[in-house]
């Protein structure tokens, strides 16, 4: 999973690929500086900004320095504005196009009046919960199946470091006999720690996010290295 201000860059740049983006435009979407943005980039895409923009434009076979019109939108996803009379209108017509007799310009506006965007279209933040909350042994049923391997777990180089810290300090918390100690480090080592600092991106990684309580991989990762430090000072003294 990439960090919320590079996914935030990305979607922009793919959905106006024609604007002349630049870093400053780019970090104002993402919420963070321009140096930042471009060490994230480098760090989570290993190119520049300017350099993924022209790898849209590659994937898709157009030429970077052709002028590009953005006066229309094509393929946008809409949906009825009155459920009702749309139901009716397909009674009457069916798939077939009921507007066809009409001039272009008057079907374009009459669709502006009968449709509306699907983004403007929100889902209730309970009625997400609940769904997900009803298909959550389906999802990870399907996380599951997606990948069986230990990638979700030792994917990345947080997680690896994680572990290898973590075990480092077996030996030392074993020798300082203290019981307390040992079960708040052998807590540490439920796998759901290491889950959590997963970043892969369309597979049981992604899928298990929803059920994180971090917001990112990045902030579980912070948090257990912190509680980590806590038991190595402990062991310590």
């Amino acid at each position: 999973m990439q960090p919320r201000g590079v996914r935030r860059a990305l979607e922009s740049m793919r959905a106006d690929p024609g604007r002349d983006w630049s870093v400053p435009d780019l970090a104002a979407v993402a919420g963070v500086s321009s140096r930042t943005l471009q060490r994230m980039f480098q760090v989570f895409l290993g190119k520049a900004p300017r350099a993924v923009l022209r790898d849209i434009f590659a994937f898709l076979d157009v030429d970077p320095d052709h002028p590009i019109d953005l006066s229309r939108r094509h393929n946008e996803t809409v949906a009825p504005r009155l459920p009702a009379l749309h139901a009716f209108r397909h009674r009457l017509f069916g798939d077939a196009p009921a507007l066809r007799w009409l001039p272009v310009s008057a079907r374009s506006a009459l669709r502006r009046l009968y449709h509306r965007r699907r983004a403007d279209i929100t889902m209730d933040p309970a009625d997400r919960e609940m769904v997900i909350d009803y298909y959550r042994d389906e999802i990870t049923r399907t996380a599951d199946l997606i990948g069986r391997d230990l990638s979700a777990w030792l994917g990345n180089a947080m997680q690896s470091n994680a572990l290898h810290e973590l075990y480092k300090l077996e030996g030392m918390v074993k020798e300082k006999a203290d019981p307390v100690l040992l079960a708040d480090w052998r807590k540490l080592t439920t796998s759901d720690h290491f889950y959590y600092m997963c970043t892969k991106y369309w597979a049981d990684g992604d899928v298990h996010k929803y059920f994180s309580p971090y917001e990112s991989p990045y902030d579980s990762y912070i948090n257990f290295m912190n509680v980590l430090d806590n038991v190595r000072s402990r062991a310590k003294n």
